[in-house]
């Protein structure tokens, strides 16, 4: 019960995180495409008991959860869904578990530069002095380029894979749009 309760927190510190700025629910999912991996080891992991009291301790957890639920009933019935999404082509095995790993990683880190951020911010805004020093994030840096070469890597292999043009180029635009937003937050102050 102790990873559930993890991927549960991590996932409603994100919410919380991200509904500061209003997001809209398509948005949400757009920032969330890193938690699609964890929502799932949860939903197939935990009993009804413990997914209900999960649910009552994490509203930022139940509202990802319900908009994924509705995303996968959406992709099932075809209702809504664009004509280019429902033609995408698979990707291989390997890449997927590669594109999984990515995702998951920058998703952690998404919300590690972003809790960071909101602590610095705090920490100014109680002293009311940037001249306080940053927290040490040594290990936070090193993980953030582990995780740069990464990603530069799967998208040269998802560029030669033999995936579609369509989702390849869906692909790496995800990425980009993620990759960009870890890369601000990793400037912040």
């Amino acid at each position: 019960m102790k990873v559930n309760r993890d991927i549960a927190a991590a996932i409603d510190l994100r919410v919380r995180q991200l509904a500061v700025n209003k997001l809209s629910d398509p948005a949400l999912v757009d920032h969330m495409v890193g938690y699609m991996a964890d929502l799932q080891r949860l939903w197939t992991s935990t009993t009804d008991e413990e997914l209900s009291a999960l649910c009552d301790e994490y509203p930022g957890f139940v509202r990802y959860a319900t908009l994924m639920e509705n995303v996968s009933e959406a992709l099932r019935s075809g209702v809504d869904v664009p004509a280019q999404v429902k033609q995408l082509s698979p990707f291989a095995e390997p890449l997927k578990r590669t594109i999984e790993k990515i995702l998951t990683d920058g998703a952690a880190l998404e919300r590690s530069f972003q809790q960071r951020v909101d602590e610095s911010r705090a920490t100014r805004f109680r002293t009311k002095t940037l001249h306080d020093q940053p927290p040490n994030t040594t290990d936070l840096e090193g993980l953030y380029g582990r995780w740069r070469t990464e990603f530069r890597q799967l998208i040269v292999d998802v560029s030669t894979s033999d995936g579609s043009d369509q989702a390849q180029q869906l692909l790496r635009q995800a990425f980009e749009d993620m990759s960009n937003r870890i890369d601000h937050l990793q400037k912040s102050p």
